[in-house]
């Protein structure tokens, strides 16, 4: 499982949805640049509005996060994704609209933001519990490995393409370019449609919301391996919501970037996700899945400092080194995560874990991104930069002492894990799979050598 050769080409599902998600993510990585720029180079809008547009892009994650775990487990996952790329589609259409006619203002597009958050928050539940029902187990780390290398690539060259376009064309083609990417998104996950139906789901169809909800939180929340990723991941997400909501100003106003330097920047960091997708296979074999973990907590927590200390004559390559070694860990991080709960979790309840971790690792960005443009207010973005380099220090040594960084193989954690659930179920114990009103043992795996 170190190469992207090992997937298999046969899955037609996969490869679809793959498609798909790579075009989507494209046109995501152009937005992501042009709709702050738009706010602050057209509408010249504060430090505290930017906090808040950027807040009300991750809000939804932390409103509607364990509500859409029991929706999606109830749902099926591809028609759910269908419909919220359409429904982002149509959001950003009515934003270039409004840019092309003038009429664009800050609180269209903190509307927008939120719309298209709400939709992402869905989208989101459904795509990760949909992956792990078209791919086998042995497979999830080369599947979810070959979707965060599009995601790098994206990361790369859409920042780039997004200030480029923004400023040859204007903001109205840079948002109408990530609406189409979404069509395409849709057409495709329509394409993926599995060759053998996944197993029906019946109990969750009988869950009341509340119920479902504690049962998602109890799962992860019962689990130390599950509950130190959400916390760690949490604590680093606090930080860069602070990161997202100045990195724009601070860039603009005191690196003195212009649109087009500001996404070339970003661009040639974001190479470092290239980097990262392509080695996490093989750094995650070679060492182990748990120090593959906390590596990449140092090397994010690095990168915060460095984008923190950026200033003077080497302010631009501060800045651009700071993205590309934290790029380079996202995905040495994602991967691994993703695919341990992925295996981790029985298909009838993944719904409802995947969007816990929603819950707990991308609610505190709003906050984040509130305090940040506080700080930025009140003492400056570099304030708020430093505060997020703190939180990445705490993500980093919270997974040094958790047993998760012990941890040597995907393989061997899912069997010791079904061992010990067949050990249970023989002691009459409730199916771990589907009650989760017990506290489940958290795992010992062997230290790597």
């Amino acid at each position: 499982m170190n190469g992207l050769g090992r997937l298999g080409v046969g899955n037609r599902a996969f490869g679809a949805l793959w498609l798909g998600q790579t075009v989507s993510a494209l046109g995501t990585q152009v937005s992501m640049v042009a709709l702050p720029l738009i706010a602050v180079l057209v509408l010249r809008v504060q430090p505290f509005e930017l906090g808040i547009l950027a807040a009300l892009e991750t809000l939804p994650y932390l409103l509607l996060s364990l509500p859409a775990g029991v929706f999606v487990d109830r749902t099926d996952r591809r028609r759910v994704m269908v419909v919220c790329d359409v429904a982002r589609a149509i959001a950003l259409a009515v934003t270039a609209g409004a840019i092309a006619t003038g009429s664009l203002s800050i609180g269209l597009l903190c509307i927008v933001a939120l719309t298209v958050g709400s939709f992402s928050v869905f989208f989101s539940v459904a795509y990760t519990s949909y992956v792990a029902t078209i791919l086998t187990s042995d497979r999830l780390v080369a599947g979810n490995q070959r979707l965060e290398v599009s995601e790098s690539g994206a990361a790369v060259v859409g920042p780039s393409i997004g200030g480029t376009v923004l400023q040859l064309a204007g903001g109205a083609a840079a948002t109408a370019l990530d609406g189409a990417s979404y069509l395409v998104s849709a057409i495709a996950i329509l394409a993926s449609r599995p060759e053998t139906a996944p197993d029906p789901r019946p109990p969750a169809s009988h869950i009341g919301l509340l119920d479902g909800i504690g049962e998602g939180l109890r799962r992860v929340a019962g689990d130390r391996i599950l509950r130190d990723l959400a916390g760690s991941t949490a604590v680093l997400n606090l930080g860069s919501g602070m990161l997202l909501a100045v990195v724009v100003l601070f860039a603009t106003r005191e690196v003195g970037l212009d649109a087009a330097g500001f996404g070339l920047v970003y661009g040639l960091g974001n190479i470092g996700f290239i980097f990262g997708a392509l080695s996490v296979g093989v750094l995650t074999q070679r060492v182990g899945i748990g120090r593959t973990f906390a590596w990449s907590t140092y090397v994010t927590a690095a990168a915060m400092i460095l984008i923190a200390l950026a200033g003077g004559g080497l302010a631009a390559l501060l800045l651009l080194a700071g993205r590309f070694i934290g790029a380079a860990a996202t995905p040495l991080f994602n991967v691994n995560a993703l695919s341990l709960r992925q295996a981790r979790v029985n298909d009838a309840i993944m719904g409802r874990v995947n969007a816990t971790f929603l819950f707990i690792d991308w609610g505190p960005l709003p906050v984040g991104s509130l305090i940040g443009g506080g700080l930025a207010t009140a003492f400056g973005p570099r304030a708020a930069l430093i505060a997020a380099a703190g939180c990445g220090l705490v993500s980093a040594v919270w997974i040094r002492w958790s047993p998760a960084s012990r941890l040597t193989s995907l393989e061997e954690l899912a069997a010791e894990t079904r061992e010990r659930d067949a050990d249970a179920a023989s002691a009459d114990w409730p199916d771990p799979t589907t009650e989760t009103d017990r506290e489940l043992p958290a795992l010992d795996p062997p230290m790597v050598a």
